[in-house]
């Protein structure tokens, strides 16, 4: 990554369109610019999507869930990446990251509100919406591969090694602060 000219943003539009990018694997980290700013706003608007996401999906932590997962999932990027030594590539994997996820939890929002209207009714949820759960879970593991993969300048491989360790991390963290495992 470190290899590369500094990308230079044009604004919001194409700010977006590179994240619209990684997440369909056309670019990476690499394709953001280095900014402390950029990644807090990332961090943001991640966060407030997450809130969004528990809030939609009627948690009784839907401030605390999403701000534990925010926090673990950002040590364990830089964990990762210091292994590597690559720790000054962080601000812009993590860019890469928070924007993406926000993004992912965005299109995740009706999908999981369908859900929930049909659990709450006791009806059957729709087929496309099942599909269309599992897609957006599978394409999160995908995409988050796909970052790693750049980040570490390593394979598609690696990188869901790591996209998988960083969501049972997470994972298995929210299920001892919150269930009390």
């Amino acid at each position: 990554m470190s290899d590369q000219k500094q990308p230079q943003t044009g604004g919001t539009a194409q700010l977006f369109n590179v994240v619209f990018d990684i997440c369909l694997l056309r670019r990476g980290p690499q394709h953001l610019p280095t900014s402390i700013t950029l990644a807090l706003t990332a961090l943001l608007v991640y966060l407030a999507s997450g809130i969004l996401i528990e809030t939609v999906g009627q948690s009784e932590q839907a401030v605390a869930r999403p701000l534990v997962s925010t926090l673990i999932s950002t040590l364990v990027v830089y964990m990762i990446l210091r292994g590597y030594g690559l720790q000054e590539r962080f601000v812009q994997t993590w860019t890469a990251f928070a924007s993406a996820g926000a993004l992912i939890s965005l299109v995740f929002v009706p999908i999981l509100w369908s859900l929930n209207q049909a659990a709450a009714t006791d009806s059957p949820s729709s087929p496309i919406t099942a599909l269309g759960f599992i897609f957006l879970v599978v394409w999160s593991f995908v995409v988050d591969a796909h970052i790693f993969r750049n980040a570490l300048s390593s394979s598609f491989t690696v990188g869901f090694f790591f996209a998988t360790l960083a969501f049972a991390v997470v994972t298995l963290s929210r299920y001892l602060i919150f269930e009390g495992g």
